[in-house]
C-alpha cells in the first residue's frame, strides 16, 4: 500500500511512503489533498478500464471501514473525522 501525509501512521514496514498528491481530489470526500493530510494511493479503474491510483484522506478509509449512523455530519469529510475520532477512542469495533 502507498502511503502520503507529513508524519509516520500505521505499520510503515509494509507500505511505500510517496509524496502528498497535493490539489488533487480523495476518491471519497472529492476535497482537495493539502499537504499536511494523512491518506493512501488506492488502486482505481476508471469508466474506460484505465487503471490508475487515486488518493484517500486516512479519515475517509477509516470511516468507509468503521462508519456508524452516529458519524453523520453535514459533509463527508467532517464525517470521516468524526469516525476516526470515535475509532481513535473506543477502538476500531
Amino acid at each position: 500500500m502507498k502511503v502520503f501525509g507529513p508524519r509516520p501512521w500505521g505499520n510503515w514496514s509494509e507500505r511505500k511512503i510517496v509524496p502528498s498528491p497535493v490539489g488533487e481530489p480523495c476518491i471519497f470526500c472529492e476535497e482537495a489533498i493539502r499537504q499536511d493530510d494523512l491518506g493512501v494511493l488506492m488502486p482505481f479503474m476508471s469508466a474506460d478500464m484505465k487503471d490508475s491510483e487515486r488518493p484517500q484522506h486516512r479519515d475517509c478509509l477509516i470511516h468507509s471501514i468503521f462508519a456508524r449512523p452516529e458519524d453523520q455530519r453535514k459533509t463527508r469529510r467532517e464525517s470521516a473525522r468524526a469516525t476516526r475520532e470515535r475509532v481513535d477512542k473506543e477502538g476500531p469495533s
